[in-house]
């Protein structure tokens, strides 16, 4: 006979990386530059980490200089 086991599911943390590519003037992919991954363990850390990084990546596309 089968025995049922139920098993409960808890998210604990998602881990997240971004990750940028580098175009030439016509548009072709020439490399990437990608952050170290990191956990978060809500949706909020998710959007603030998102946010964070489409922050960074606007101001170094304007000329701020590199990503900290």
């Amino acid at each position: 006979m089968d025995r049922v086991v139920n098993v409960t599911l808890k998210r604990l943390k998602y881990v997240v990386q971004a990750i940028a590519v580098e175009l030439d003037e016509e548009g072709n992919v020439i490399g990437e530059q990608s952050t170290q991954p990191q956990a978060c363990y809500t949706a909020e850390q998710i959007i603030q980490f998102v946010d964070t990084f489409e922050a960074s990546l606007s101001a170094e596309s304007n000329g701020a200089g590199p990503r900290p």
